[in-house]
């Protein structure tokens, strides 16, 4: 977890009651703090920086600068590129930095998105969290959901408009956006991808640079006991084959519901049973695989769980499921591959390959706005017109 107060007359005072125990905190003045906890926060403290002045670095997630990671990429490229070094770094993360020779700090989230980053203006000063529980922490914002909130939770949910949340006040720093605060203002940086869309590209040559990524990507973050989720389809097929080049035999695992072969019904998310395809995949690849079966009291046990674990309301069995999985198998692993998020960027959902209208006025994926006003009171249907809502949002995107 990375968080911080900056600007607030008692931040240096109030931060270790805020974030709690176990923190690691910096404060270069009494209305600058800043945090950083957990396994998978990289941190490092300069006594002198490029300019002589001291630095401070925090990372959660997977940061690369060429050879180097973690903090230490991150300092080398400060280094290195000055303000510019953001659009240089690579990987899943966000990053908190603290430039004592200019008095600044560096706020980003990167262009992956995977880890997250929350903003609060708090009249005297700003709150930044990555998470936006810890927000909430020590009564320095009360969480608050008004109209617009709830109009996004049920027209849109669980998708939210990019870099907002449904809390009253508080903002969500956007993939490949950062924040630079300062005494004298505070100012917000967009680093754009390495890369363009291009057109000339043959359908052969997007094959091979997609491969070449996917290589990378894998190379970089597998380790000796890493393992993957398997379902049989292309994605995690693929990764799996990949991962095999590095991990001989490679631990896989697959999600079975309880009795499906009784109860499965095809549809367009998913025409037919994974089991097929797992075991076809597992003999090609010959991997020491584990299947979990999952009953459906298992599913509603973790119902409340997963929708604590990501914060907001979302795909109820489908992120239930996923924790059970991962409850399950977390210590037979040194972290898992999935394929998720591969369906968003390679156009694998049905939306897709379907002819769309926006008369049909809402977003493809967002059917079903029927069953959601019937979980609100009649009284507040009028005024929150989810319909209309929909509609506009559509528009406007």
């Amino acid at each position: 977890m990375l968080a911080g107060i900056l600007g607030h007359s008692e931040a240096a005072f109030r931060l270790p009651d805020w974030v709690g125990e176990g923190a690691r905190t910096f404060a270069p003045r009494p209305e600058v703090a800043l945090a950083a906890k957990g396994e998978s926060s990289h941190i490092l403290r300069v006594a002198q920086g490029p300019g002589g002045s001291p630095l401070w670095i925090a990372v959660e997630g997977l940061l690369w600068y060429g050879e180097k990671w973690g903090a230490a990429g991150a300092l080398a490229a400060f280094s290195e590129k000055g303000e510019a070094f953001l659009s240089h770094l690579a990987g899943p993360f966000t990053l908190v930095l603290w430039d004592g020779e200019g008095e600044k700090v560096y706020l980003f989230r990167s262009r992956q998105g995977l880890e997250t980053l929350f903003l609060a203006d708090m009249g005297e000063g700003l709150l930044f969290a990555s998470d936006e529980e810890t927000l909430f922490r020590e009564g320095f914002l009360k969480p608050r959901v008004g109209k617009a909130g709830w109009q996004a939770l049920l027209a849109l949910g669980p998708l939210r408009l990019p870099g907002h949340t449904y809390f009253e006040g508080v903002a969500e720093l956007q993939p490949g956006e950062g924040l630079i605060w300062s005494w004298q203002e505070e100012k917000k940086i967009r680093v754009p991808l390495p890369f363009e869309y291009r057109e000339d590209l043959t359908a052969e040559d997007a094959a091979e640079e997609l491969l070449f990524l996917l290589r990378r990507a894998v190379k970089r973050l597998s380790r000796p006991q890493s393992g993957c989720l398997l379902s049989g389809g292309l994605d995690s097929s693929a990764l799996a084959s990949l991962l095999s080049e590095e991990t001989f035999p490679l631990f896989t695992v697959s999600l079975r519901y309880e009795d499906d072969e009784r109860h499965f019904r095809a549809n367009p998310f998913q025409p037919s049973r994974d089991d097929p395809y797992v075991a076809e995949m597992v003999a090609w690849l010959q991997t020491r695989h584990e299947e979990v079966v999952v009953g459906p009291e298992e599913l509603v046990e973790y119902l409340l769980p997963a929708m604590e674990a990501r914060g907001h309301p979302g795909m109820a069995d489908v992120d239930s499921s996923f924790l059970v999985l991962l409850a399950k198998t977390k210590e037979k692993g040194e972290g898992f591959f999935t394929g998720e998020g591969a369906d968003e960027i390679l156009g694998g959902y049905p939306w897709f390959r379907r002819p769309f209208s926006v008369e049909e006025g809402r977003f493809p994926w967002s059917a079903g706005l029927e069953w959601r006003e019937k979980l609100v009171n009649p009284e507040l249907l009028e005024d929150l017109d989810l319909k209309g809502y929909a509609r506009r949002q559509l528009e406007e995107a």
